[in-house]
C-alpha cells in the first residue's frame, strides 16, 4: 500500500508544479487566488439560483426543484466520464512515464492503481471548480441546515470515483478504437467528419425550429408545465441519479427539509455496493492485461511503414508554416479548438439572432440584443485564443531553437500564428454572413461590426502570444502531460473575459448615445487596438530575442 501512494506522488510532482509551497509569498498569493475564485463561483451560483427561485422558474413555489440540480449533475457527470475516459486511455497505455514506472520494483498491479488514484485527484479538483460550489450555493438558496454541508462533501469523496472507475472499464475498447484509428487514418478522418456534421445539423435544425414569435408572459402557462412534465421523466428515467442526488441534499415535505431518513443510508449502501462492483470488475478486466496493454506500445510495437518524401526547400516563413500545419492537425486539443470557433461562433450568433427576432423588442431591446450579440462573439473567439497563450512554449526544448535560426525572428515567431489567424478568418467570414442575411442591422453596419469583433480578436491573440514570449513556460511541456496549468493560459482566459466585458458594455454605452455613429467609432477602435498590439508585440519579439537587423 505504501508503495501505491509512493507511485501517485510521484506522478503528481510531475504534472504539478509545487515550487510555490516553498515560497511564502507565492503560497499566500495562490492560496488567496484559489479562495476568491471558489467563493466567485459560489456567488456566480447562487445568483443563478435565487433568480431562478424567486421567480418560480421551475416550481409554484420559491424553490428550486431537487430535480433541476439533478439534471446538471447528469451532464456534469456525463462529460467527466466522457474526458476521464479519454484522459484514462491515454495515461494508463500511451503515457511515456510507462517506460519509467514499468521498470520499477513495484508490480504492474500497483503502477495500474497508481495511475487510477492521480485520476482520481484530478477528479476531485475538477468537482470543486463546480459542482461542490454549486452544491455549496444550492444549499445556501435553500436554507439548508449545518449538517448538509459536511455531509455533501464527504458524498462527493465517493462520488468522484463514479467517472474514474467507469473511465477504466471503458478504456480497454477506447485503446481498441484508438488503434484502429491509428491504422487507418482514412476511418479516422471520416468518423471526425461525420461526428462535427451531426452536431452541425442537429444545431442547424435546432435553430431553425425556434418559433417565428415568442411571447414568454403569454405563454408562460403552458410552458411551466411542460417544463414540469420534462422534470418528472427525468426524474422517473434516470431514478439512479436523482436519488443519488437526494442522498445528498436531503427531501423536502410540507416545505420543511429533511437531511436524514431512511433513504439517505440506502442510497449511500447502493453507491458503494456500485462503487465496489465497479472496482472489482476493473481488477479483474483490466490489471491482467494492464502490463501488456501498457508495454504494447513501445515493447511490442511493429516498425511501420514510412513514406519517404523527397526533401523540398522553402524560405523560412513557408517551412514553419508547413511545420505547425501538421502539428495543428496531429494535435486533438488544437482541432477541437479550432472547430469550437469555427462552428460555434457562428452557430451562437444565429441562435440569439432567430430569438431576438421572435421577440417584440423596442429601442433599449435593439441594444441589449446588439450588447450581448457582441458579449457572445467575443467570449467564444477570445476564449478559443487561450492555446495561443503556449504556443511557442508547447514545443518544450525545441523552441529555444528559435534564438538559433539563421534568420529574423519576427517573421518566424508571427508565422507560427498563421493557423490561428486562418481559423479565425473563417469563423468571422461565416461570422459574417450570418449577421448579414439574419441581423436586425443594414448589411454595412453588419460588416463594420464583423471586421470589428475581428480585428478584436487578432489584438487578443498578439496579447496571448506576448504572455509566452516574456514569461515562456517551455519545461513543463517537456513530458508527456495532460494537466498543465500554464499561467499564461489563465491570463490570456482572463482577459478574454475582461476584453469581452468591458468592449461589450463600451458599445452599449455608444448605441444608447448614438446608434449611428456607433458602428465606426468602434471599428476605429478595433483597428488602433490592433495596430498597438502589433507594435508591442514586434517590439517584445525584438528585444526578448535581441533580433539582428540585416
Amino acid at each position: 500500500m505504501k508503495s501505491l501512494f509512493v507511485l501517485a506522488t510521484m506522478q503528481l510532482k510531475d504534472k504539478l508544479n509545487l515550487s510555490f509551497l516553498k515560497n511564502k509569498k507565492q503560497l499566500l498569493f495562490k492560496s488567496i487566488f484559489a479562495i476568491v475564485k471558489f467563493v466567485i463561483t459560489i456567488a456566480l451560483c447562487f445568483l443563478i439560483l435565487s433568480l431562478c427561485a424567486n421567480m418560480s422558474l421551475f416550481s409554484l413555489f420559491p424553490i428550486v426543484p431537487t430535480s433541476v440540480i439533478a439534471i446538471v449533475f447528469a451532464i456534469m457527470l456525463l462529460l467527466s466520464t466522457i474526458f476521464t475516459t479519454i484522459d484514462l486511455t491515454k495515461k494508463l497505455y500511451y503515457s511515456y512515464d510507462n517506460r519509467i514506472l514499468l521498470t520499477l520494483p513495484a508490480s504492474p498491479a500497483i503502477v495500474f492503481g497508481s495511475k487510477l488514484l492521480v485520476l482520481y485527484f484530478y477528479e476531485i479538483l475538477k468537482n470543486l471548480t463546480f459542482m461542490i460550489p454549486m452544491f455549496i450555493a444550492y444549499g445556501l438558496v435553500s436554507g439548508f441546515g449545518i449538517l448538509y454541508y459536511p455531509w455533501m462533501l464527504f458524498c462527493f469523496v465517493f462520488i468522484s470515483m463514479i467517472p474514474v472507475l467507469i473511465g477504466s472499464l471503458l478504456s480497454l475498447p477506447m485503446m481498441w478504437l484508438f488503434m484502429v484509428f491509428r491504422k487507418h487514418k482514412i476511418l479516422k478522418i471520416a468518423t471526425f467528419v461525420l461526428i462535427v456534421a451531426g452536431i452541425s445539423f442537429g444545431i442547424f435544425e435546432a435553430v431553425i425550429h425556434i418559433p417565428s414569435n415568442i411571447d414568454i408572459i403569454r405563454q408562460w402557462g403552458t410552458l411551466f408545465w411542460d417544463i414540469q412534465d420534462f422534470l418528472g421523466a427525468f426524474t422517473n428515467k434516470f431514478s439512479y441519479i436523482y436519488q443519488t442526488v437526494v442522498m445528498m441534499v436531503g427531501r423536502t415535505r410540507n416545505l420543511i427539509h429533511v437531511q436524514f431518513d431512511s433513504n439517505t443510508f440506502f442510497y449511500f449502501g447502493r453507491l458503494i455496493l456500485a462503487l465496489i462492483i465497479m472496482l472489482v470488475a476493473t481488477l479483474l478486466i483490466n490489471k491482467p492485461l494492464f502490463y501488456k496493454m501498457a508495454s504494447k506500445p513501445f515493447e511490442y510495437k511493429k516498425d511501420e511503414f514510412l513514406v519517404r518524401n523527397k526533401n523540398e526547400i522553402r524560405i523560412p516563413v513557408e517551412s514553419i508554416i508547413k511545420k505547425d500545419e501538421r502539428l495543428t492537425l496531429r494535435s486533438a486539443s488544437t482541432m477541437f479548438n479550432s472547430l469550437f470557433i469555427v462552428i460555434g461562433l457562428p452557430f451562437a450568433i444565429l441562435l440569439l439572432n432567430k430569438l431576438f427576432a421572435a421577440m417584440n423588442t423596442r429601442l433599449l431591446g435593439d441594444n441589449l440584443s446588439m450588447f450581448f450579440i457582441i458579449l457572445i462573439a467575443l467570449l467564444i473567439s477570445l476564449s478559443s485564443n487561450s492555446l495561443v497563450a503556449s504556443i511557442y512554449s508547447r514545443e518544450g526544448k525545441v523552441a529555444y531553437l528559435i534564438k538559433a535560426m539563421p534568420t529574423k525572428h519576427s517573421p518566424f515567431l508571427f508565422s507560427k500564428l498563421f493557423f490561428n489567424i486562418l481559423i479565425g478568418s473563417i469563423a468571422f467570414f461565416a461570422l459574417g454572413v450570418v449577421l448579414y442575411y439574419t441581423s436586425s442591422i443594414d448589411s454595412s453596419n453588419a460588416m463594420s461590426l464583423t471586421f470589428t469583433l475581428y480585428f478584436v480578436y487578432l489584438a487578443h491573440m498578439l496579447w496571448s502570444a506576448e504572455f509566452d514570449i516574456m514569461n515562456p513556460q517551455n519545461e513543463k511541456y517537456l513530458s508527456d502531460n495532460d494537466y498543465i496549468n500554464n499561467p499564461n493560459e489563465n491570463k490570456s482566459t482572463f482577459l478574454a473575459f475582461l476584453m469581452a466585458f468591458v468592449f461589450s458594455a463600451f458599445a452599449l454605452f455608444l448605441f444608447i448615445e448614438d446608434v449611428a455613429a456607433s458602428w465606426n467609432k468602434l471599428l476605429w477602435i478595433s483597428i488602433i487596438l490592433l495596430i498597438y498590439k502589433a507594435y508591442t508585440y514586434l517590439t517584445k519579439v525584438k528585444y526578448f530575442y535581441r533580433e539582428r537587423c540585416e
